[in-house]
């Protein structure tokens, strides 16, 4: 048959041939196969066909609307549809399933910072955001209980501050915080996610912080005059500044208790984090020079431990008297030479959502 078929004819490659019943197949080179004789010869239809239309139709909806790929796979165990890439295509295209499961998020351009992190005139840790992660299981006596970790991120200087809870109820809470006021002073805002958009972390951990009284919670922080906002629901990107952090404060956490192969008891994991909020203190905030003779790059420690030593030479004087003294402790000499000049600079561009979009309405029909 195939030499009735013009050259140019998409048949030709096929090898067709009519079985007993005078259906088209394809001849191909899998005779020799042990397929079944529908995969080894299927019939050929033609692309304008309604009857190869509804077998596309049919297959896309069997197979839970998988992609193209399956969709051939599925199709070629008994028909060979000619153009069924462009007919795939254009199923997909109009099917309402598909297009709501592939559809572009909706955008934004990104915002500008909040106020809380752009006040450049008060110590480390005024304004500051609280997150819960973990857990870690660690060793105590002949069993082993769970404990989880708290970060306290300055959300001016990006410092951090790692306190260790015994578990995840209010309680708990309260006490790493009290621990942290006791530590490096009292906040002014706290900025925390409200605990049921924690989507990334363990199940338990969304459902023990549910269960926190937050009328208690509130009633400390308002007996310490702080400020407590939380993120809107569904809007992980309100708390980016901290989960960035933990992303490395897991890293290294990981990495060392890896290395080390050992079971931890409550002293080993409250010291591995003293370590580890050392570590990520001292990373560089700044973008560092290629030029020997520039300054050396700038670290959270340098704010917080107030030790420039040969690594933090300012133009202006830093002396430990000018640190202490003067406008309530304030780091106004620090702050005006490196703040606006060196780090705030950075915080310019706009990583992503760089284009003003047309805002979300919501169609109510009558």
């Amino acid at each position: 048959m195939v030499k009735h078929l013009k050259s140019s004819s998409k048949l030709r490659k096929l090898g067709p041939f009519l079985d007993d019943e005078g259906l088209l197949r394809v001849g191909g080179r899998l005779e020799r196969s042990d397929i079944q004789y529908d995969a080894m010869h299927p019939i050929i239809l033609p692309k304008d066909s309604t009857v190869s239309k509804l077998i596309i139709d049919n297959i896309h909806r069997s197979i839970g609307h998988l992609g193209r790929n399956s969709m051939l796979a599925v199709l070629r165990q008994h028909y060979w549809i000619l153009g069924a890439n462009a007919i795939i295509k254009t199923l997909i295209a109009k099917c309402v399933q598909c297009r709501k499961y592939q559809g572009a998020l909706g955008k934004q351009k990104m915002a500008s910072l909040p106020e809380e992190r752009l006040k450049a005139d008060d110590p480390p840790f005024t304004r500051i955001g609280i997150y819960f992660f973990g857990p870690f299981e660690i060793k105590q006596g002949r069993s082993v209980v769970k404990r989880y970790g708290v970060i306290f991120t300055c959300l001016n200087i990006r410092s951090i501050h790692l306190e260790l809870a015994h578990s995840l109820d209010t309680d708990s809470c309260i006490n790493a915080i009290r621990r942290f006021i006791a530590r490096r002073g009292v906040p002014e805002f706290i900025r925390t996610d409200n605990g049921t958009n924690l989507v990334g972390s363990e199940r338990e951990l969304r459902e023990e912080i549910n269960r926190w009284n937050m009328n208690r919670m509130q009633e400390f922080m308002i007996q310490r005059h702080i400020q407590w906002e939380f993120n809107p629901p569904s809007a992980s990107h309100f708390g980016g500044v901290w989960e960035r952090l933990i992303r490395s404060v897991l890293k290294a956490l990981f990495s060392i208790m890896h290395e080390q192969n050992i079971r931890l008891t409550d002293e080993g994991l409250m010291t591995l984090f003293c370590e580890v909020e050392g570590i990520l203190n001292g990373r560089p905030i700044t973008e560092a020079s290629n030029s020997i003779t520039d300054l050396k790059v700038l670290t959270p420690n340098h704010l917080i431990l107030q030790r420039p030593g040969e690594s933090f030479h300012l133009v202006c004087s830093l002396r430990p008297t000018a640190m202490s003294k003067g406008d309530g402790g304030k780091f106004n000499i620090l702050l005006i030479c490196w703040w606006r000049k060196e780090y705030l600079p950075l915080l310019q561009n706009r990583q992503k959502w760089t284009k003003s979009e047309r805002n979300m309405h919501l169609l109510i029909s009558t």
